[in-house]
């Protein structure tokens, strides 16, 4: 099973929890996190996993045991292959857009830092999980409830 509450997470707080899953870069988390944010990777939950995957179902069942926890995926197929699982375990969540030329975690960073702070006031002040696709409208971050 994950962590709760070890190696820096802070679980406990009134803001949001960001797990930040495989698909994007594992620096990512280690960022944000260095300048305040509530967020973790994978890593940071699932330690000692030693080359295997995590799955969606995990991280899902983990999120949905913590109080607002938020999963930042770029795996799109994963919001109808888990959409009964997101809404039983009311986990929010962000899907990350890739450009069709890919996306350096310089600007993986720089998409999260931009939206991380609406969605954070938006999925406090929901009562039910919230549902956000993050993007780039050129060269600028941007973000849509989806």
């Amino acid at each position: 099973m994950g962590l709760s509450g070890k190696e820096g997470l802070q679980l406990c707080s009134s803001d949001p929890f960001f797990l930040v899953d495989e698909c994007l870069s594992k620096h990512i988390a280690k960022a944000l996190k260095l300048v305040g944010y509530n967020v973790g990777s994978v890593e940071d939950v699932f330690p000692g996993r030693r080359g295997r995957p995590v799955t969606d179902e995990e991280i899902i069942d983990w999120l949905g045991r913590q109080r607002l926890g938020v999963w930042v995926t770029a795996d799109h197929s994963a919001r109808r292959q888990r959409r009964e699982q997101l809404l039983f375990w009311r986990v929010s969540a962000i899907w990350v857009k890739w450009p069709k030329r890919g996306m350096t975690a310089r600007r993986q960073h720089r998409l999260l830092s931009y939206v991380i702070d609406p969605i954070s006031e938006e999925v406090r002040a929901s009562h039910e999980p919230v549902y956000f696709l993050a993007y780039y409208n050129g060269d600028r971050p941007s973000r849509m409830k989806v």
